[in-house]
This record gives C-alpha cells, sequence and structure tokens, in this order.
C-alpha cells in the first residue's frame, strides 16, 4: 500500500517537471532568438586563459552549461560545441559534448517515459500497437537517422521516443552514436571560431546530404533484412513465396528448441557445423531452421542456439536464443531437461506437473524423434533447452499468472506459428480460467489489462484471483459463468466500466465507443447543471469527463460525484446481470478506479464481495 501511494506521488513529481521543462523550452524558444557566437569570439582569450588555469572546473561548468542546452533544447546549441574545439583539445572537447548532450536527451527521455508513457498507453493502446510494432522492427534504426540529420527539434526527439517500447540503455546509445558526426564537425571547427560567421558555413548542403546517407543506411539494410525474412518460409524442403496480403508464418519454442538440440548433436556426435537444419514439424512439415551459432561451454558440452522467428506473429519470445546443449549418458533414452531461462511449473492446470521445466509434451516428443536418428543403438544422451533471456522475457508474458515461474515455455503443437487469430487470443485469454478452475477458487476478478491487474493488486486482491480479459469481457463473463465461479468481480478504468454499463461487451474502440454519451446521459440524470453537460459533452478523454464531474462538486458544494459513479457502476453490474441470467453466479460486483488507481465508483455488492474475501478495497476511496 505504502510503495504504490509512493510510486504515485513520484509520477507526479516527474510530471510537474515534464511540465516545467515544456515551459521553459517555450519560453527559450519564444525569447531567445539564438546562443550569440559573436560573443565567444570577441572573448576567446579570457575562455582560454580560464581554462589553462582552471581546468577542472572549466570542464565540470561546460558538461552541466551544455547538459542543460541539450535538456530545453536551446536554439543555436552547435555554438556551444564549436566553442568547446576552441578552448579545450580537440579529443577532450569532442568526449564532453558528446557525453554531456547524450545525458541531456536521456534526461528528457527518461523524464518523458515515467511521467506519461503507462497513462498514454492505457488511453490509446490501439494507436501504441502501430507504434510498437514500428519500434520493434526499425526503432533503432529510425532514432539514428534523425539525430544524425537533426530534421526535428532535439525535444521532441526524445518525447517521442520515450514513448516508444526502445530500451533507456539503446536510447542512450544510439543517440550518442548518432550524434556523434555532428559533434566532431562543429568540435572540428572550433580552431577556426574566428573566421566562422554562421553555424550554416558549417553545415553545408553536401555536409547535410552525407549526414543524411548515413543516416539511411541502418534503416535501409534494417528494410531490406525484414523483407528478405518475410520472402520465404521453407515448407516441404522447398520455398512458398507468399503472397502479397498473406501474412508470414514461423517457428514455436519447440521447433526452435528442436533444431538447436538437432544441431548440438551433430557438432557433438560428428564435428558437424550446419548453417540449417531441417526438423519434422508434428503437423507434418519439414521445417528448414537457421542456426545462429555454436560453442563450448566450460564442462566441455556443445552446444547450438536457434533465434526465434516468429514470423508476423511478433509475441515477445520473437527474436530470442532458444539453445541445447549435449551430455552423453550411460542409457538409451534421451532425457530432456530445461536449464537457464525456461520456466518451472507452481500451479496445476498445465500439462506439465507441478515443480518440473515448462517444456511441453509436443515438443519433448518432437526433439526425441528429430534426435533419435542420429544416434547409434543403445546410445544415450541428456539434451538440456536453455533460453538466455528467458527470465526477463518471462516478465512480458502471461506466464507468472499461468503459474511459471523464472523463465519461458517451451511450447508448441504444430511446431508452426500461425500469425494469433482473435481466437487463438481468446483462447490464450481462457487459459487463466482452466488454471483458476483447476485450483478449485470460487471468487475471480475480472480487470482488462495490466494497470487494472496492478491497481487490483493495491487492494489486497492476490494475483491468483485476477483474470485479465482484454477487450473480450462479455466472453470472459460468460465462460467463467459456465466454469462454475460464485462470486464475479470486475474492476477495470473508468472507461472500460462506463462502456460496460451500456451493455458493450467488446471494449474495443473500434466495436464501440459511448463513453461520452453515457457521462452525459448520467450527469443530466444526477441533476447537473447544463453547462457542466456541455463540458462533458466536449472532454475529448474519460479522464477529462472524471475531473468536470469531480469540480463540479468542489465549485457545488455536493456530493453527486460519488452518486454518478456509483450508479455506473450499478448500471454495469446490472448489464451483467442481465447477460448471464441463465447462469449460477452468485454474486457480481463492479467497481473502477481513476488514471491514478484511486477508487471512485462500486456497486452495491462490490464492497460485500471485497470484504468477504478480505481485501481492501474501502481503503483506496478517492
Amino acid at each position: 500500500m505504502k510503495k504504490i501511494q509512493f510510486d504515485f506521488k513520484k509520477k507526479s513529481i516527474a510530471q510537474l517537471l515534464f511540465y516545467l521543462l515544456v515551459i521553459v523550452t517555450i519560453c527559450f524558444s519564444l525569447f531567445f532568438n539564438s546562443i550569440d557566437l559573436s560573443w565567444f569570439q570577441n572573448n576567446l582569450h579570457i575562455l582560454r586563459s580560464y581554462v589553462n588555469n582552471n581546468f577542472v572546473s572549466s570542464v565540470l561548468i561546460f558538461f552541466f552549461f551544455r547538459m542543460f542546452f541539450a535538456v530545453v533544447s536551446i536554439p543555436g546549441s552547435g555554438v556551444l560545441t564549436i566553442v568547446a574545439g576552441a578552448i579545450f583539445d580537440f579529443l577532450i572537447a569532442a568526449v564532453l559534448v558528446t557525453l554531456s548532450v547524450s545525458f541531456g536527451v536521456l534526461i528528457v527521455f527518461l523524464l518523458s517515459r515515467y511521467a506519461f508513457r503507462d497513462f498514454l498507453k492505457e488511453q490509446f493502446s490501439d494507436k501504441f500497437y502501430f507504434i510498437d510494432h514500428i519500434s520493434k522492427n526499425h526503432g533503432k534504426s529510425l532514432l539514428f537517422l534523425v539525430r544524425v540529420t537533426e530534421v526535428l527539434p532535439s525535444f521532441i526527439i526524445n518525447s517521442f521516443f520515450a514513448f516508444t517500447p526502445i530500451k533507456a540503455s539503446t536510447y542512450y546509445w544510439v543517440s550518442l552514436f548518432g550524434l556523434l558526426p555532428g559533434i566532431l564537425i562543429f568540435t572540428n571547427a572550433g580552431h577556426q571560431i574566428t573566421e566562422i560567421q554562421e553555424l550554416s558555413d558549417l553545415m553545408t548542403p553536401n555536409i547535410m546530404v552525407s549526414l543524411g546517407l548515413i543516416g539511411v543506411i541502418p534503416i535501409m539494410c534494417s528494410i531490406f533484412y525484414k523483407s528478405l525474412c518475410k520472402k520465404y518460409i521453407r515448407y516441404n524442403n522447398k520455398s512458398v513465396e507468399n503472397e502479397e496480403n498473406e501474412l508470414r508464418k514461423g517457428f514455436t519454442t519447440g521447433s526452435c528448441a528442436t533444431a538447436a538440440a538437432k544441431a548440438a548433436l551433430l557438432a557433438k556426435k560428428y564435428g558437424q557445423y550446419p548453417e540449417k537444419v531441417t526438423i519434422l514439424s508434428p503437423s507434418g512439415y519439414e521445417l528448414v531452421i537457421p542456426i545462429a551459432g555454436y560453442g563450448i561451454r566450460e564442462d566441455h558440452k556443445n552446444c547450438a542456439f536457434v533465434r526465434k522467428d516468429g514470423g508476423d506473429d511478433c509475441d515477445s519470445t520473437h527474436g530470442i536464443l532458444i539453445g541445447a546443449y549435449i551430455k552423453h549418458v550411460n542409457s538409451d533414452v534421451i532425457k530432456i531437461r530445461g536449464g537457464e531461462g525456461v520456466g518451472k511449473v507452481t500451479k496445476p492446470g498445465l500439462p506439465v506437473d507441478i515443480g518440473e521445466k515448462a517444456i511441453n509434451p509436443v515438443p519433448k516428443k518432437m526433439i526425441r524423434e528429430n534426435t533419435r536418428d542420429i544416434l547409434s543403438n543403445g546410445e544415450g544422451v541428456e539434451i538440456t533447452i536453455i533460453v538466455p533471456e528467458g527470465k526477463k522475457i518471462a516478465k512480458k508474458t502471461l506466464n507468472s499468472k499461468l503459474g511459471i515461474i523464472n523463465g519461458i515455455s517451451i511450447l508448441g503443437t504444430t511446431g508452426i506459428v500461425e500469425p494469433m487469430s482473435e481466437k487463438a487470443l481468446k483462447d490464450s485469454l481462457l487459459l487463466q480460467l482452466d488454471q483458476m478452475q483447476s485450483m478449485n477458487l470460487k471468487t475471480i476478478v475480472l480487470v482488462p489489462g495490466r494497470m487494472g491487474e496492478k491497481n487490483a493488486h493495491s487492494f489486497g486482491i492476490p494475483k491468483e484471483n485476477i483474470v485479465i480479459t482484454g477487450n473480450y469481457i462479455g466472453l470472459m463473463l460468460e465462460k467463467a459463468a459456465k466454469r462454475g465461479f460464485k462470486r464475479i468481480f470486475i474492476m477495470g478504468h473508468t472507461g472500460k466500466i462506463a462502456k460496460l454499463s451500456a451493455g458493450i461487451f467488446n471494449t474495443h474502440s473500434k466495436v464501440a465507443d459511448a463513453r461520452r454519451e453515457i457521462f452525459v446521459a448520467h450527469a443530466s440524470l444526477a441533476g447537473f447543471s447544463k453547462a457542466s453537460i456541455n463540458r462533458i459533452w466536449n472532454a475529448v478523454t474519460t479522464e477529462e469527463c472524471v475531473k468536470i464531474i469531480e469540480n463540479y462538486d468542489r465549485l457545488n458544494k455536493t456530493h453527486k460525484s460519488r452518486t454518478l459513479f456509483c450508479n455506473i457502476a450499478n448500471e454495469a453490474e446490472n448489464r451483467v446481470q442481465n447477460h448471464l441470467k441463465d447462469n449460477k453466479v452468485k454474486r457480481l460486483g463492479v467497481a473502477f478506479t481513476n488514471r491514478d488507481g484511486e477508487l471512485i465508483g462500486f456497486s452495491t455488492n462490490s464492497f460485500e464481495i471485497c470484504y468477504k474475501e478480505g481485501w481492501r478495497m474501502w481503503e483506496k476511496l478517492s
């Protein structure tokens, strides 16, 4: 409880700092034309004398001064880079400017990400899917391009990339190398500072074109590589060219583990190191899978790695390395075990026993069938599957909810990844209900996504009771009722529950979006003024509607907002009750939170469910 309040406080501070930064940047843009190069030219001898007598303090002063200018994106900051080349040695100047500027852009990046990324992603999840997709495929190349050419203001670059999945460390290093060519040009010009009239004297059209070509090279290579990968996939020992509109298939983690095991065994037994291996999939296809690399462990065990290609179904495991290493045993069996990065099963309901590594039966069978022919009669091996990044990647999956800890699972029933259909997505969500049914849970909590899960957990609701529904709240309700769950508690952000109160059981914005109309209707019924209702109607976001409603209470000294929000929750509960009228759910409850995770609306039955389960919902009232 305390930890979550502290996180909210830190986020508010980050947002405040970001607003201040925006104000400072705008002020400089409006009232500060540019840094005056002539002042430095006229006082160059004074600056050089100070540096010679106070080198350390000069370095520190310049570093923080240049970093500040990078943070607020002051026009003409390149002048300081030229000055650095004039008063310091070239190498010192280049390092000093590069570090100060790269740290400055990183500060804006982190501030933007921490302050707003989660909120914006929650509000505009469908838009973020496109941004995430582009970023995962070409993010580093695009960042390098805009850094080299500086076609956009630095502040915009920093803020935009903060909302992408790119890692902060990756952002820092790509920015550093992207900024380096321009920094070197300006720093080198420092010894001719007295001859420079304008910055445009340095950035001639030829140099700008050259920088543009440098920036374009990585993204062209990235696009070319992706197009090659999408061109062919091998089935039945022949290449099948995809049709223009056909989604590209990929390989399951089970197929990758099988290919790695076969390659490692060939290396161990025959000293062969093929670039590709052919395996037979459970669906009868022969898959030709590239081998990413080979190695020999410290214990002299041969290992091989495959880089997982998920095709056009790029989930969190796409691009990770899956490896296998081989150890001969004194029996004629093929033992398969999970090593580093392969998760451990801790809950019932999965096709793997509790306590075992999460390698499903079909991949195990596939590994055995594809390695048996390589072995001699009576020869046995122990094959260990490893996923170096498995523990890290697992945090981005539903594995922890399914009871798989410290790694990913090795899956696959056909060996081939079909680009995920709506049915496949629903099936993956329903697996959570199967798991809870096997645990004999009677009360479940349905939440739309990760933010809802986080808020529910902050109320004291155990994670094993929480089910993520995505946009398929209606489907999950129906299936939960049929599985015999007696008490269902629905909890989410205001917008999702508002849709539910109008009988919208698929909450995707492409299906239906009547949030504004819902708030206007309830505000009218609650007796809000016409002016307030008009403001609600013109609101852009759900959160803005909530603020208008809450401000009405503060201005008029009333308590209508709580009544309005609870009416929405009760109406949502009634809609769900009617939706499930032929089922045997004993108790339904609905509650919703604002952006900060504070409880603002709840139905009549919600407190009863939470009280009976010992959940602290009332402690989070706003």
